[in-house]
């Protein structure tokens, strides 16, 4: 009997906790509904073409803030290609410079040997058959030579970073170079020329003094 009563006291005890649960979550979802679609009185209070008006003014102000940062930007990238344009410049203008005294060297070297040569014992300049045209070549090199370096001394790299492209002007930089190296090149074999000439004429000499040397002595 004891039993029995226990039995049914636990299952009133169950029906009621399961009777609670169960409101819980319906309780739950109706509280959650009524915040969900009920808005606040100041949201119910606004105007939409007030709504629309700060749309437009955020769409607008963003409009005009990315507009001004690419402006900043299109004026950082125009002051950068300033600045490795002017760098370039100046660069180029110190390489023109070391070429220009490097050739202006050379060229003053080109004119002693010449200058020596023409001063060789005329005698065995004599027995060159094409010496004055050998002089002559070398003469008209010497001119081209003294020309191209003249030219490159006075070039000056200037151009206009801001609107001109520095090309052209890069061009004419290596053109005179190129002429310069070509000029000092030609200036030089005819130089060799002579020398070459008048060394075997030279030699000849030599090996036919010691030859009659020889034959006196031996004749002795």
């Amino acid at each position: 009997m004891k039993q029995l009563k226990l039995s049914m006291h636990l299952a009133a005890v169950l029906a009621v906790s399961l009777g609670v649960l169960t409101a819980v979550p319906v309780y739950a979802r109706a509280h959650a509904e009524d915040q969900t679609t009920t808005e606040p009185t100041s949201l119910q209070e606004v105007s939409k073409t007030e709504v629309q008006d700060r749309v437009a003014q955020f769409k607008s102000d963003a409009t005009e803030k990315l507009t001004t940062e690419r402006a900043d930007k299109a004026k950082t990238t125009v002051a950068q290609r300033q600045t490795a344009c002017e760098n370039r410049q100046a660069s180029l203008q110190k390489r023109v410079d070391a070429y220009s005294n490097a050739a202006t060297t050379k060229l003053g070297a080109f004119d002693a040997v010449f200058t020596r040569v023409k001063a060789f014992k005329p005698d065995t300049q004599a027995k060159v058959a094409n010496f004055s045209d050998l002089v002559a070549a070398a003469t008209a090199k010497q001119t081209a030579a003294a020309e191209s370096v003249s030219a490159l001394k006075t070039l000056t790299v200037s151009f206009d970073c801001t609107s001109t492209d520095p090309a052209a002007t890069v061009v004419a930089i290596k053109e005179a170079v190129n002429n310069v190296k070509a000029a000092l090149k030609d200036y030089q074999v005819s130089l060799k020329n002579i020398v070459v000439a008048l060394a075997q004429v030279n030699k000849t000499d030599t090996t036919k003094t010691t030859t009659d040397t020889n034959t006196t002595t031996g004749a002795n």
